[in-house]
Parts: structure tokens; sequence; C-alpha cells
């Protein structure tokens, strides 16, 4: 989904995993570290979709915090005539 003058979701998605995600096929192609590859990508997939869970919700909790705000209530200023009498 985009937005006009605003970059693609996946434009975003490609550079998290290029740059956070860039050192996981190193250890993946090393038969020695292997494990540890599919270890870090379980991990990197868990942390993403905490993040975009954690993120909703603190969403949910802004938007239900907005029904309780109440308006400002404008103050009483006496009429100045009324008061000079």
């Amino acid at each position: 989904m985009s937005f006009v003058g605003l970059p693609d979701s996946r434009d975003y998605a490609g550079a998290v995993t290029d740059s956070a995600g860039a050192a996981i096929p190193v250890f993946q192609t090393d038969l020695a570290t292997a494990q540890l590859g599919l270890l870090a990508t379980d991990a990197f997939t868990k942390a993403a979709s905490t993040t975009a869970f954690g993120a909703a919700a603190f969403l949910a909790i802004a938007l239900i915090a907005t029904l309780f705000v109440r308006p400002a209530r404008v103050p009483v200023v006496p009429n100045a005539e009324a008061v000079e009498r």
C-alpha cells in the first residue's frame, strides 16, 4: 500500500531486512554457523512480529485514551459593565 508522495511499505521492509538482517545470511553460508543462522532468522522474525504487536497495542491504547479527553472549559468572564456597578 502506498500513498501519494510516500514510498511503498515494501521499500521499508527491504531496507530493514537489508540493514538489520544483513548478517544472518553470512551465518547460514558457513556449515559451522548454519544452526546459528537458522536461530537468528527465527529470532529476527519473532522480534519483528513482537514489535508490530507492541506498536499496534500502543496505538489502540492511545485511541482509547483519546475517548476520555474532555474539551477544555472556557472560563466565564464577568461582564465588565456589571462589575463596575
